[in-house]
């Protein structure tokens, strides 16, 4: 999987949350990462939702103060 070749495929998605303020954190083992329950996103393709793990964790290492920089760079110009 090639992150950069996917990830902009999950811009349409993302733009279509709505933010919860009920919504509860959880673990999401796949990848390792704090997700909120209004951030669940249907019909995905496997690549998109590997994307967004990538995006979740990297999220998740910068609120524990550790940050995984395998993704630091991605989306900026």
């Amino acid at each position: 999987m090639n992150f950069e070749d996917y990830v902009d495929s999950l811009f349409p998605f993302l733009a279509n949350l709505k933010r919860d303020e009920s919504a509860e954190v959880f673990f999401d083992v796949m990848s390792g990462a704090m997700v909120w329950t209004d951030e669940r996103i249907q019909g995905l393709t496997p690549v998109q939702l590997g994307c967004l793990r990538a995006i979740h964790l990297f999220r998740t290492s910068l609120i524990i103060d550790s940050p995984d920089l395998r993704f630091q760079g991605y989306g900026t110009a």
